[in-house]
This record gives structure tokens, sequence and C-alpha cells, in this order.
């Protein structure tokens, strides 16, 4: 686990490892990755989720689910964060 560093990009392998490349130059050789919540302020995850007037007393969780994946949004702090949760399972994972 990596905690209070944030993943650049990660780079698939020949032998379906993953290299993990994160902002403070550092890199790590591992077999999964597995996403923890992200936060960001409103007004930046506005270009994701759209600029829809939201109201912070009455905000509601959006999911969406997918082929494998799932997403999560919902408004903290009164309207001042957006958490995300994103989930994807590769099924020819062990």
């Amino acid at each position: 686990m990596y905690a209070s560093k944030k993943l650049d990009h990660f780079d698939r392998d020949h032998d379906s490892s993953l290299t993990l490349h994160f902002t403070n130059g550092s890199a790590h050789e591992r077999d999964i990755l597995i996403g923890a919540t992200a936060l960001k302020p409103y007004v930046e995850a506005q270009a994701s989720i759209g600029n829809r007037p939201i109201n912070a007393e009455d905000a509601c969780e959006n999911t969406w689910i997918g082929d494998r994946t799932f997403l999560l949004n919902n408004l903290l702090i009164d309207g001042e964060l957006v958490q995300f949760d994103i989930a994807s399972h590769n099924k020819d994972t062990e």
C-alpha cells in the first residue's frame, strides 16, 4: 500500500504485471492495482460530472455500473468536495 502518493500512470508489462509510476518519480512493479477514494474540489470536478446546479443539502450519490466497472460520486463538506469511487475487475486475473 502506498499512502500519500499520487499515481501518475501505470504500464502493463509483457508478463501482465503492472509498473506504477507516481508523481514523486518513484516506480513500483506489482501484480494488482486497487485505487482508493479520490477527492476533488467541486469546481474542478465539474468538467467530469457537469456543471448543473447541485443542492448540497439535498445531494445524492450518482452510481454508474458497466462492463465489470463501477463508478460512484457524491458530495462532501457541504458541496465543497466531490468523492469518486471507481472499481474495475479483470476476469482473467487470479
